[in-house]
């Protein structure tokens, strides 16, 4: 198993991320505010959203920083740091996912499409899923995170 970091040039916000959980058909969109601390590029109250298409389930949950630097977590790996983003490659999924994952599609052709295992790791939770593809995208400041929700909301599912 390895693990291929996908967040180059953005990291969620180190001290409270919030994350949000949105969902529309088969896709799942991760909402949450941004680390201003570390990139240039980023502002205070920047937020992300990383888009993921064709997604079969997910989880958000443990994790925390403090269960992933005490060692409590499954993956026991040098390769990885926490408040990253790793798409992990050869992962065992299909019988390694955790159990308080939620099914989004069950007709999804797993035989066809190509799933990956995607992980966000945030202060006090961590985000999983089995999905197609990503995109990242900073949508800035332009709203508050609850106008952002309700935006959000109108267009499609809020999950978590």
């Amino acid at each position: 198993m390895n693990f291929k970091k996908i967040n180059n040039g953005w990291a969620p916000e180190p001290n409270a991320p919030y994350p949000t959980v949105f969902k529309k058909n088969t896709n799942i969109d991760l909402m949450f505010f941004l680390n201003p601390f570390i990139y240039d590029n980023t502002n205070d109250d920047d937020i992300g959203i990383l888009k993921f298409k064709n997604c079969l389930k997910f989880r958000l949950g443990s994790p925390n920083s403090d269960d992933f630097y005490y060692g409590n977590f499954r993956f026991k790996t040098d390769k990885i740091e926490f408040g990253e983003a790793y798409e992990i490659i050869n992962s065992n999924w299909l019988s390694d996912f955790p159990n308080d994952e939620i099914s989004i599609s069950k007709k999804l052709d797993i035989v066809n499409i190509d799933l990956k295992h995607f992980i966000v790791f945030m202060r006090d939770d961590c985000f999983e899923c089995i999905a197609e593809e990503f995109e990242f995208k900073n949508i800035g400041e332009s709203k508050s995170f609850d106008d952002q929700i309700k935006l959000r909301s109108e267009l499609s599912e809020l999950i978590v």
